[in-house]
């Protein structure tokens, strides 16, 4: 199991503005993640605990640590507009 280096909020809650039908998307950046297909089942169970205690829908997805650094438009969108969790 890979351990969690940081998490950011990519979703209308870091851009400020939520509706009544804002989810949460996550990028979660870990370290030694050998296998991503793990990591995906892991987050999906907590994401579901999270939906059956709050109703909220959380989409986390699981990123190696040095993703964040990379040069493509996705991690560039999460540079620019996500908050650290």
């Amino acid at each position: 199991m890979a351990t969690v280096l940081s998490a950011w909020c990519c979703s209308a809650h870091a851009r400020g503005d939520v509706h009544g039908e804002s989810d949460y998307d996550v990028a979660v950046f870990l370290r030694d993640m050998a296998d991503r297909g793990p990591e995906l089942h892991r987050l999906a169970d907590l994401s579901t605990d999270i939906v059956g205690e709050t109703g909220k829908f959380v989409h986390a997805m699981p990123y190696h640590a040095g993703a964040y650094n990379e040069r493509t438009p996705l991690m560039r969108e999460i540079r620019l507009e996500s908050i650290d969790l």
